[in-house]
């Protein structure tokens, strides 16, 4: 009988949703006959609750990491039976109430969660008896604050074997836990050919034989992208030159800024602001500069891309540094004098960059939504 599945995500970042939107998608095209609903928890919570839960992580992160860094590590060091952890509980409960009523309408077989705060209110529902699904959750960094997992959890999907094994060790079902990897959208899932690869470094209008750098200019941090983006350029110009790809987003503003910027010699700059086609991008690139959010690291390790990491957000993106600095896959630049050492130096070593793409690779998992998308399709 075809299944119903609920995915939830929330907009604190945009990670989560791409998340939801990769088995969303994998649901689709692998199991057409399950009905899939994909909501975000954020629009059916209170206006205020909204802006507090999801603005204050996004402005903590982006201005005052160093708050972030405290709340991140004080929560994950506190018990779930703790007298703030069940106000916390309620206070979701109430806020997140039309949530709730949706459930109920949709009546989902399934619920998968890619956020903790979907996966406690619907935990929350079945210790009560109001609930009947089975629900998962889809982690979706190399990391696990503990509020990632609870009693009633029926399958976790986990990013890494590290995670599977952090799980068993605070009490989860080893026999519940999947270690799939982060679901990225299903069109990093298909090789890329060296012909296809070779029309689309001449759709960008690719030098031959000059590394292509892509770097993502959202992720610098406020007053740093300018800084950052010359950074890139004054590295690839001593290695020898680059053709230097920089998506800037929904940003105009900031678009125009770094298309203004002066290229030297033997680089060539290139902006883009949204795109669709992130896929394409890095399809093309030899080497990608970013933050390491979760899933941007999932789908640069899908396209075998070496990357070196640049302000990690305390916590989640701190432990997803660690994870691709251990295995080889990446390099860390703690600021921007080492963004242009380590860049340039990365640039002039191809057989550096050679092993990165290879460390790179063998951490991919790029059918992590297919995996996760059977097991809610056939129970």
């Amino acid at each position: 009988m075809p299944r119903r599945i609920l995915v939830v995500s929330v907009s604190a970042g945009a990670g989560h949703l791409r998340a939801a939107q990769a088995v969303s998608e994998a649901l689709a095209a692998a199991h057409p006959d399950a009905t899939v609903k994909n909501v975000d928890c954020m629009e059916y919570c209170l206006g205020l609750f909204r802006y507090a839960y999801a603005g204050a992580y996004l402005r903590m992160a982006d201005r005052a990491p160093w708050l972030w860094r405290y709340v991140y590590g004080k929560s994950a060091r506190q018990r779930a039976t703790d007298l703030t952890a069940r106000v916390e509980r309620w206070i979701e409960r109430l806020s997140c109430r039309r949530l709730v009523r949706l459930a109920a309408e949709f009546a989902p077989d399934e619920i998968l969660c890619v956020h903790p705060l979907p996966l406690h209110v619907f935990l929350g529902l079945k210790r009560r008896g109001r609930l009947s699904a089975r629900v998962s959750v889809a982690i979706t960094d190399f990391d696990l604050h503990p509020l990632w997992a609870g009693p009633g959890v029926d399958r976790y999907f986990a990013s890494c074997d590290e995670i599977a094994w952090y799980l068993e060790r605070i009490g989860a079902d080893p026999k519940a836990i999947a270690v799939t990897g982060i679901p990225i959208v299903p069109v990093f899932a298909q090789p890329v050919p060296a012909a296809e690869r070779a029309r689309l470094r001449k759709e960008f209008l690719l030098a031959d034989g000059r590394p292509t750098v892509l770097a993502s200019a959202g992720g610098f941090g406020v007053g740093r992208v300018s800084r950052a983006i010359r950074t890139v350029m004054n590295a690839a110009h001593r290695a020898g030159g680059a053709d230097v790809l920089v998506v800037a987003g929904r940003n105009e503003k900031l678009r125009a800024e770094i298309h203004g910027l002066p290229a030297p010699a033997g680089v060539r700059l290139c902006v883009f602001g949204f795109v669709t086609n992130m896929h394409e991008l890095t399809a093309a690139a030899d080497l990608v500069v970013t933050k390491p959010g979760g899933l941007t690291v999932s789908e640069c390790l899908a396209r075998g891309l070496p990357m070196i990491l640049l302000d990690p957000i305390p916590g989640q993106e701190e432990s997803n540094a660690t994870y691709l600095l251990e295995h080889g896959a990446a390099w860390q630049a703690r600021d921007l004098a080492m963004l242009d050492y380590k860049l340039g130096r990365l640039l002039a070593q191809p057989e550096q960059l050679t092993a990165m793409r290879k460390a790179a690779e063998k951490l991919a998992r790029p059918r992590a939504a297919f995996e996760i998308a059977k097991i809610l399709a056939t129970g």
